[in-house]
């Protein structure tokens, strides 16, 4: 009788508004509505707050997220082309597919982040860092990370074509079955790094650490294969 009544009243209470669930107007950001497919083109960002921010598909396509706090958000498939994100904190987001072509990641910090599949051919991850970020499958042909920290990043079946990772720590990274050739690693940290079956041929290695490092099966710059 009593679960009877106070479930009554709890349906009369919702009936004259009472307790009824109101929704929260999306987060407006100098005109940019932070929702998913928010179509957000060269929009003003700088400093945004946009922790755990849901930007699924979104059009963020030459916006401006210099030193935006992104730490968790969803960019899963969100377009950010050109985008500016020099300093942008990324720790642990979401960026899964995301287009990332000519975008700035200078300073960036990718964390634990999630770029799996991104497409970021061209992008400048100069003196970023993504210790333990997900790169696998990600397309970085011509890509600059110059002086970038991804220490304990997975790159496996990444696509590394001319990309520059001078003094590069990748150290206890896993890059099985990616494609290197013709990648500048010069004085690259390669420390414990697991690269087997890759392709590196004409890539530049000089002067790179290689303690401990694992090369099964990958076509090395001199034509030969390590076993």
């Amino acid at each position: 009788m009593f679960t009877f009544i106070a479930t009554l009243s709890i349906s009369a209470l919702s009936i004259f508004g009472f307790g009824a669930t109101t929704s929260v107007p999306a987060k407006n950001v100098n005109g940019c509505v932070i929702k998913a497919n928010a179509q957000c083109k060269k929009a003003n960002l700088n400093g945004a707050s946009l922790a755990k921010a849901n930007l699924t598909k979104a059009n963020l396509r030459s916006a401006k997220l210099r030193n935006a706090n992104l730490a968790g958000a969803d960019l899963s498939r969100a377009d950010l082309t050109g985008a500016d994100l020099t300093g942008a904190n990324l720790t642990g987001a979401n960026l899964r597919g995301a287009k990332l072509t000519n975008a700035i990641l200078k300073t960036s910090k990718l964390g634990k982040a999630n770029l799996t599949g991104a497409s970021a051919s061209k992008a400048d991850f100069t003196n970023a860092s993504g210790i333990k970020a997900n790169l696998s499958y990600i397309n970085l042909n011509g890509a600059t990370l110059v002086n970038t920290n991804l220490a304990s990043a997975k790159l496996d079946s990444s696509y590394l074509f001319q990309a520059n990772l001078t003094n590069a720590n990748l150290s206890s990274i896993t890059a099985m079955y990616s494609n290197m050739t013709s990648a500048n690693l010069t004085n690259a940290n390669l420390t414990n790094a697991t690269i087997d079956y890759a392709f590196m041929l004409g890539a530049i290695t000089t002067g790179s650490v290689q303690t401990g490092a694992i090369f099964t099966g990958t076509q090395m710059s001199n034509g030969t294969i390590q076993k």
